[in-house]
This record gives structure tokens, sequence and C-alpha cells, in this order.
């Protein structure tokens, strides 16, 4: 995130999911359990690069470092749209 650039999760351990379903739910990323499916989302991109933009775009939307007080700033933000 802190490159600006999506993350493809492939797997996960069990005390990762939170990370990825952040990840995923806020379209910084996507979330491929299956070779299959990873393929697919590879071929998807190369067929449209737009995706990859998009997501790139929305981290960068979102000001998201690798850093605690930009992602308390992010979460913050989505608590008070959500109230």
């Amino acid at each position: 995130l802190s490159k600006n650039k999506p993350i493809i999760y492939s797997s996960y351990m069990e005390n990762e999911y939170p990370t990825l379903e952040f990840v995923v739910d806020n379209g910084f990323g996507w979330y491929t359990p299956k070779v299959s499916k990873f393929i697919k989302l590879l071929k998807d991109i190369e067929k449209n690069p737009e995706l990859l933009e998009s997501a790139s775009g929305s981290i960068k939307e979102e000001k998201i470092k690798s850093c605690s007080e930009d992602i308390a700033r992010f979460i913050h933000k989505q608590l008070i749209s959500n109230s």
C-alpha cells in the first residue's frame, strides 16, 4: 500500500484474514484463493489495465501508507461516514 500498488492475496494465514478483508472491501486488492482464480485475475488485468489503475487509484485517493497513523485516519473516516 505504501507504494500505491494493489495487493493480490493468493492465500492467507488465519491471523491475516482481517487485513485481507480490509484490502478487498476497500478496493485495494484482490483475493484469489485458487490458482485458477489467480490466473484469471492476471488475464483480466492484462485485457483491462484499468482494473489495476482503479485499485491503485483507490489507494492513492485514501493516502494509505504503511504506518499506523494513516491507517487510523482511514478507519476514523470510514466510521464517521458510516454513522
